[in-house]
């Protein structure tokens, strides 16, 4: 059998096929499709059209903590609106992106105070002053680091946008890689051909008036790409989603008169996990011209996609943020709370948990949550009381080892 490559539509040998990922790897594919693409078109159209889709959708990917084959998704510079600069991470983490370095001169003495976003730069910054201090003891300074939270006085904002030529190439292809995978002859898929080779417009178009993936599962940011292949209509149509947020509607080709196909591609990028979904392609010609003429791109229907997926995210986000709070601060009471070890705690050594607790989980509140600081207060040192239980008379304090109940998160 003859295999025609997608993009420059010469033939394709054992020399020059590829694999060709369905879902670019960079936003977490892995499963793969040959006799599809020459090895030189594959890295051109990765070099383009998927680095475009990549680009646009580093800050999801990055938020939600992609697990790709290989390498880790880069961090991206964002600025807040009181002007201060950061790295975003995986996973939402926000480090400093340039180490803070304040000199101070004393006399014959010089110190340096270090700002740093993470162990890893503070010792590069360490061997930096070493090359011009020699005494520098780098692993000894690394020692006595102290490890503190802080958070943005401001807030920043990600574009999130998704579209335009490459980044519509690319979902394009996924579907009709996929469509190959499933056995459709390209040949048949006379749109998508078209359109990736430069001699037919755009077949696809934003779709979020109702959900196509069928008893959706809740609250993951799933990837997934799906086609139908329909000889009652005569329509092989195509479905790509990224993030459970960004969704469109491809049509492949119009003259299909073969057996019924059907095939979906879906996972969730956090694990890597495949997923078994069902997705409603059922379109006919009105609907697909409907759906290129932008009638199907409904706002509301957006805004639900996007909630969907981001409200559960950044609720976890918070508990698991809190519950990291709570552990640092009741650990930073019980050690510095003043009580004689192996003694009955006593009212004052309560108290003063109570507050010093309240210290260190206000910042969370009031910098991360936006709550005054008399609230904040009060509620910190509230949650100090529940997990103490100051009603309790034989709470004892056995030693300095630190503290590690935590408390129920209450918001």
């Amino acid at each position: 059998m003859r295999f025609i490559c997608a993009i420059c539509g010469e033939e394709i040998t054992d020399i020059n096929d590829s694999d060709e990922h369905i879902i670019p790897a960079s936003i977490g594919g892995r499963r793969t499709v040959r006799r599809f693409l020459h090895s030189a078109c594959n890295n051109k159209a990765g070099e383009t059209w998927d680095a475009e889709l990549a680009r646009q959708l580093q800050p999801l990917a990055l938020h939600f903590g992609v697990k790709r084959q290989s390498g880790q998704a880069l961090r991206m510079k964002v600025l807040t609106t009181a002007g201060e600069e950061f790295l975003l991470g995986p996973e939402g983490s926000l480090a400093i992106s340039k180490p803070l370095i304040t000199k101070v001169d004393s006399g014959d003495k010089t110190t340096y105070q270090i700002t740093v976003g993470s162990e890893s730069s503070a010792r590069k910054v360490l061997n930096g002053l070493k090359r011009k201090h020699p005494k520098i003891d780098v692993e000894t300074t690394l020692a006595s680091v102290q490890a503190t939270r802080s958070y943005a006085k401001g807030v920043f904002c990600l574009d999130i946008g998704f579209g335009g030529d490459k980044a519509g190439r690319s979902l394009v292809k996924s579907t009709l890689a996929l469509a190959k995978a499933a056995g459709i002859p390209i040949d048949l898929c006379t749109d998508a051909v078209g359109y990736l080779q430069d001699s037919a417009p755009p077949c696809f178009g934003y779709y979020f008036v109702r959900d196509l993936i069928v008893e959706r599962p809740a609250a993951i940011p799933l990837h997934c790409i799906a086609i139908e292949a329909t000889p009652d209509t005569g329509l092989i149509l195509g479905y790509a989603e990224y993030f459970g947020v960004h969704r469109a509607v491809v049509c492949l080709g119009r003259e299909y008169r073969g057996k019924a196909v059907r095939a979906t591609y879906a996972l969730d990028p956090r694990t890597g996990t495949q997923l078994n979904l069902n997705v409603d392609l059922s379109f006919n010609e009105t609907d697909v011209e409907e759906i290129y003429d932008y009638q199907m791109d409904d706002i509301a229907g957006r805004q639900a996609a996007f909630g969907a997926v981001f409200s559960p995210y950044l609720q976890e986000k918070r508990k698991t943020e809190w519950e990291c709070v709570v552990k640092d601060a009741l650990s930073y009471a019980w050690l510095n709370c003043g009580a004689t070890p192996n003694t009955m705690l006593t009212i004052a050594d309560k108290l003063a948990i109570v507050r010093l607790f309240g210290d260190k989980a206000i910042p969370f509140l009031t910098q991360a949550q936006g709550w005054d600081v008399q609230v904040a207060r009060h509620y910190a040192e509230l949650v100090a009381c529940q997990i103490l239980n100051l009603a309790a008379s034989d709470f004892r304090f056995e030693d300095k080892s630190g503290y590690s109940q935590t408390a129920e998160p209450l918001f």
